[in-house]
């Protein structure tokens, strides 16, 4: 049985001792505009990219399009109740997007797809909460891993006026995959996931093998935990969504990006050592020019699209992790560390000199 430790104890402590001060040299980097990519409202390239908070993003290069993770809903006071995907939530959102959905499946026109694919990168809920759904809703091919997978029948049991999902890929860990959707090449690898106590706490607390929505977020366990390498005609992202010790991977790989989207939850608590080591890994093995740190808002409550925004949380020690990137910064000039709109589209491959604050 899993207990909470020392370690543990020391580290709810050193949050708690930060709160009042952890995030405000990032809220002011976040919502400084000098630092952000402006909304798309013409694109010069055909790639165009919307950020709904954590990890999840919707991009569409040409006729292609792609969803990164889904976590839409943004349940409140997960920690302590039960949480479902929020069906007028994930399809309001949707909207906003410019994404078509089938509220019925009877009402679906040739059940054609309106999102090429549907990629959960492991299966805690802030990640997959809302995939299952965004897939049925759109007519992508979903891919997952198992733990994942497992919820879409839950979910079709909830919302039963839906179509099935029937165009699926298992994500197995047998080695990268490599997905062409079109102008989008798509290649995901397994990448370890972050070992910050909250998600080591869930990891080891006991799941109901039975659960069905509503449900506790402990029931949501990570299994294969992914990034991903997505190449289009006006350059390639990469998507790394939780902080974890990605060793050589894409050196082995071969993968560079001309932007890289940088988790960084819970990186702000790791000694000096293994935050270097892990900018080292990813930027800099990935020679990206453009970094943008995502996964550190706090989790709820659901984006308002009249007024996007995220909240900046205080547990996360999102100063630290800032500073170490702005020193690389400053020892490469050629890198910049960037903030983006939510929501909005916005250019993933500007050139961020010649762009206009909005």
């Amino acid at each position: 049985m899993f207990t909470f430790g020392k370690r543990h104890w020391l580290y709810a402590l050193a949050m708690f001792l930060a709160v009042s001060a952890c995030s405000h040299g990032f809220a002011a980097f976040w919502n400084d505009k000098a630092h952000r990519l402006p909304v798309a409202h013409s694109l010069t390239s055909t790639t165009q990219v919307r950020f709904f908070g954590v990890s999840s993003f919707l991009i569409r290069s040409g006729n292609s399009s792609l969803m990164i993770d889904g976590f839409l809903s943004r349940p409140p006071n997960a920690l302590t109740r039960k949480v479902q995907p929020e069906l007028s939530t994930v399809t309001s959102l949707l909207a906003t997007a410019g994404v078509p959905v089938a509220r019925s499946c009877e009402n679906s026109e040739g059940n054609g797809k309106s999102i090429d694919a549907v990629v959960a990168m492991h299966g805690h809920y802030d990640h997959a909460l809302d995939t299952p759904l965004i897939a049925a809703l759109t007519g992508a091919t979903f891919i997952a891993n198992r733990e994942v997978l497992s919820a879409s029948s839950r979910m079709a049991r909830l919302f039963p006026d839906l179509c099935a999902i029937t165009d699926f890929i298992e994500i197995t860990g047998s080695g990268p995959i490599r997905i062409s959707l079109g102008d989008i090449k798509l290649t995901l690898f397994e990448t370890p996931h972050s070992t910050n106590p909250a998600s080591t706490l869930l990891e080891r607390l006991p799941a109901d093998d039975a659960w069905e929505f509503p449900t506790s977020i402990r029931d949501f366990k990570s299994g294969i935990s992914l990034a991903a390498h997505i190449e289009t005609p006006d350059g390639a992202i990469l998507i790394l969504p939780t902080a974890g010790n990605i060793g050589p991977r894409l050196r082995n790989l071969n993968l560079e990006a001309n932007t890289i989207f940088l988790g960084v939850g819970g990186l702000g608590w790791q000694s000096s050592k293994k935050i270097k080591r892990y900018i080292l890994n990813s930027v800099v093995a990935s020679r990206a020019t453009k970094v943008i740190p995502i996964h550190w808002d706090a989790h709820a409550p659901a984006i308002d699209p009249s007024a996007p925004s995220l909240p900046i949380p205080a547990y996360e020690n999102l100063n630290r992790a800032l500073q170490a990137l702005a020193e690389l910064s400053k020892d490469n000039p050629d890198i910049s560390i960037l903030s983006i709109p939510t929501l909005n589209p916005f250019d993933p491959f500007l050139d961020p000199t010649t762009a206009k604050p909005n």
